[in-house]
């Protein structure tokens, strides 16, 4: 568990507390198994009067990781539970001296060897368990260590003093490790309360993964991205939570697709690819994944980002480069790649298609009378009545000034029938579009000439297709205008 910053005290401290159950079951077991090797050399009353302290020093313990669990615990009272922390710390070192310190003089040279071993293994252990509590590990040390100490002196034999010197440089060393693994465990809780910190204020999402494809940890951005938490999170495939191929196929799905065959690939390259969230809303993201190898086993880190708001603002950009500012239908550029595309759909269906060349008549007589605002807005009312007279499919575009094309498509497979077709829909454009305009206080009439020009197939070029409804325009002109012609036709 990553500490949350900045209540780095306060993880610590929950460290401390939640080793006390490790803790009481040794206090309980070492003196039991102790007592039961020890009746018959020591007296038996030395004995009860150790065994009983410690067990009454687990009693406490539990009192106080019960009171602890309950607690609220606020930055405030921080202080109280480390000090009741340090007591207990402090009546555990006595109350493991306690036996040691009344039983050296009733021992001989190797059982003083052991005793020796007994109180250095405990410290040693101390220095383990209560590395997140400095002040605790100190006053434990001193309680344990300075005791038995003066008892071995207090033998007055050469071999007492040898068992005293070694426990007091063995508090003295316990002392100076047990202040260095404080330190470094407290630098070490901070550093991993900082990464979090950055970690989790990142705009990426970003999420750590073994070398099974399994998540073990991600920020706050991969709970808002996916809609689950970090707990709800770990655990879970990778693929399947981010990226399940059950709904997302590998053709659209780059991660997916290099993932079922090994995430080296997209190793240390950022990808685009779609993401599926909890509610099961799909979204563009840009991923980077890399490696470190930790032992044998490699660790994954994905980086994912977000791109809703640039695919919208580039799908933004290429719809206002396909597309008339004024009028909102589709301009040359999107005319030709829809010509296209219908050119190639008719090589494979057989069926015609045709362009349909729009002029207005006497426009500029409007602009010079009434300005070009009202131009604009005659322009803007022409292509809504477009809209309105063409079929689903049909496309409308405005090529420039007073000029605008419709191109059919799905037309009969026979020459003269797409004809009628081609006509009997440019006849109900010139009944829509000739009539009278309300702009403004007045009613302007502005009737169109239309040019017919049928395509079958990709035999034709664009640019001549265009030219030929064009030249049929300008027949439709000559021909007095508010009419239509069609150009030869040629399937």
């Amino acid at each position: 568990m990553t500490p949350p910053s900045p209540d780095i005290e306060g993880y610590l401290l929950r460290q401390a507390y939640g080793r006390l159950p490790a803790a009481m079951v040794l206090t309980f077991a070492v003196p039991l198994v102790c007592s039961v090797v020890w009746w018959s050399i020591f007296p038996p009353d030395l004995v009860l009067v150790w065994c009983a302290s410690l067990w009454a020093l687990d009693l406490y313990c539990y009192v106080l990781w019960r009171s602890f669990r309950k607690a609220n615990h606020r930055l405030e009272t921080h202080g109280k539970w480390q000090a009741l922390y340090a007591v207990l710390a402090l009546l555990a070192g006595l109350a493991w001296a306690t036996g040691p310190s009344l039983m050296l003089q009733y021992t001989t040279g190797a059982q003083l060897t052991l005793f020796v071993g007994l109180v250095l293994a405990v410290g040693g252990v101390a220095t383990s368990v209560l590395a997140a509590q400095q002040l605790a590990l100190l006053v434990f040390i001193a309680g344990l260590m300075l005791p038995p100490t003066l008892s071995a002196w207090l033998i007055r034999s050469e071999l007492g003093n040898i068992a005293g010197m070694t426990l007091l440089c063995g508090t003295a060393l316990m002392t100076v490790i047990g202040r260095s693994t404080s330190r470094a465990t407290a630098d070490l809780v901070a550093t991993q309360a900082r990464l979090r910190s950055i970690l989790d204020n990142a705009l990426d999402a970003v999420i750590e993964v073994d070398e099974h494809g399994l998540i073990t940890d991600w920020n706050l951005r991969a709970q808002d991205l996916f809609g689950l938490s970090r707990a709800e999170a770990n655990g879970r495939s990778f693929q399947e939570t981010l990226f399940p191929k059950r709904i997302l196929s590998a053709d659209r799905n780059p991660v997916l697709r290099q993932l079922m065959t090994g995430m080296t690939p997209i190793l240390d390259h950022r990808v685009e690819a779609v993401a599926l969230s909890l509610d099961g809303q799909e979204f563009p993201v840009e991923v980077a994944i890399t490696r470190l190898k930790i032992g044998t086993a490699w660790h994954f880190t994905a980086f994912i980002a977000d791109i809703s708001a640039r695919k919208a603002a580039e799908d933004q950009l290429r719809q206002q480069a396909m597309r008339d500012p004024l009028t909102g239908l589709p301009n040359r550029r999107y005319l030709v790649a829809r010509l296209e595309q219908a050119l190639a759909a008719s090589a494979r269906n057989s069926q015609h298609g045709a362009l349909l060349y729009i002029d207005l008549d006497k426009f500029k007589a409007v602009n010079d009378r009434l300005g070009h605002d009202a131009g604009d807005q005659l322009l803007k009312l022409v292509a809504q009545r477009l809209l309105d007279c063409t079929r689903n499919g049909d496309t409308a575009a405005r090529i420039g000034g007073d000029e605008f094309v419709v191109m059919l498509e799905a037309l009969s497979t026979n020459a003269m029938t797409a004809a009628d077709q081609a006509r009997g829909i440019g006849t109900k454009l010139l009944d829509g579009l000739g009539a009278a305009y309300a702009i403004g206080n007045e009613a302007i009439n502005s009737t169109p000439s239309i040019g017919i020009c049928l395509f079958s197939g990709q035999q034709t070029a664009i640019d001549e297709l265009m030219r030929r409804a064009d030249q049929a325009m300008y027949q439709a002109k000559a021909a007095g205008r508010n009419t239509l012609r069609l150009a030869d036709i040629r399937a």
